[in-house]
């Protein structure tokens, strides 16, 4: 059962291994055209089990969440961003010559992209979160990331920062970046997540289905493939409060990041020097890699956290019927 149950990180394994052993099956123009197969289509289930099993009226009504979303794109855009360039900067003026320049430049990249497109979806859904936010916080985060996140590298790499010497050029086009994010979105988020809202009501069948046999449980496989206490009378405080399973939500995008607007912002940038590139690429699949091990991790934690509330209130049920019982039997005695 103890296997069984650490399935997911065992798949992990497997999978490293398979690409080990056979490097051109996934690789971009390899034999099942990952560029396609995997970049579109094993993202594009994920969201399709979304579609189907996500209520339609909840998904709207987490558009409205303000709240929720300025906290979690601050969070992911400029708290993660600002953090890593400053370990960056503390790794280059301690001068040592046995870390690669470029792969700080990676760094910096990683923390000034948006939030990831799928894992961060299922990892919140299993922990019992609020997975309705979580994907209204992807959808945001990337559409910004394709305007924010070139800037932010920008402003990291501009000549008044130690990483000037990593800035191709102030002239960079992004028009590409744009497009290609938006047809990454259109082609995988969008369209399976609509087909599957409207597939719940023309065929109900299929969402009792899913919720019956549990496939959402398959988009982990397909995410495989993607490799002080302060007074709560405070006023801005208070605004930064959630419920645990928005608070989950929030947790799990906001320190993800993807590789999806990553990629394209390096070739971009340095795709003229594949050297450079595949140096920089380097912290950017492995955050990648680390996210998901560590989510999956959280995964049971943060699941009997949120479920903590249910005992509760099965308690506080049980103990006013009992409340309720004393009372109706001590009247019958005074009645007597």
């Amino acid at each position: 059962m103890f296997i069984l149950s650490q399935w997911f990180f065992l798949a992990i394994a497997l999978a490293i291994i398979f690409a080990y052993l056979f490097p051109n099956f996934a690789c971009k123009g390899g034999l099942i055209k990952s560029e396609y197969s995997i970049n579109y289509g094993a993202v594009a289930v994920i969201f399709l089990l979304s579609g189907l099993s996500m209520d339609t009226r909840k998904l709207f009504q987490m558009i409205g969440c303000w709240k929720s979303h300025i906290f979690c794109q601050m969070f992911s855009f400029l708290f993660t961003s600002s953090i890593i360039f400053g370990f960056a900067e503390l790794i280059r003026i301690s001068n040592n010559e046995k870390i690669n320049k470029y792969i700080l430049i990676g760094f910096i990249v990683t923390g000034s992209t948006p939030t990831t497109v799928s894992s961060n979806v299922v990892m919140t859904k299993e922990a019992n979160g609020n997975d309705s936010l979580s994907l209204i916080e992807v959808v945001i985060g990337n559409i910004m990331g394709a305007f924010i996140s070139p800037l932010l590298i920008q402003l990291y790499l501009s000549k008044n920062t130690g990483f000037s010497f990593a800035n191709p050029t102030t002239n960079v086009q992004f028009s590409s970046i744009y497009k290609e994010v938006m047809q990454n979105m259109g082609a995988s988020l969008f369209g399976p997540l609509f087909v599957g809202q409207v597939a719940q009501y023309f065929f109900p069948g299929l969402t009792l289905f899913v919720k019956k046999y549990q496939i959402g449980k398959l988009g982990f496989c397909f995410v495989l493939l993607r490799l002080p206490m302060i007074p709560k009378n405070n006023k801005l405080v208070r605004l930064l409060i959630f419920d645990k399973k928005d608070s989950v939500a929030i947790m799990l995008c906001g320190a993800a990041k993807t590789i999806a607007l990553g990629i394209p912002l390096i070739d971009a940038q340095w795709g003229n020097n594949s050297q450079i590139m595949a140096i920089i690429s380097v912290p950017l699949v492995l955050y990648q890699t680390e996210q998901i091990f560590v989510a999956k991790l959280l995964v049971p934690i943060l699941k009997k956290w949120i479920d903590s509330d249910k005992s509760q209130e099965c308690v506080s049920d049980e103990e006013s019927q009992s409340v309720e019982i004393l009372n109706i039997s001590t009247k019958s005695e005074t009645a007597l």
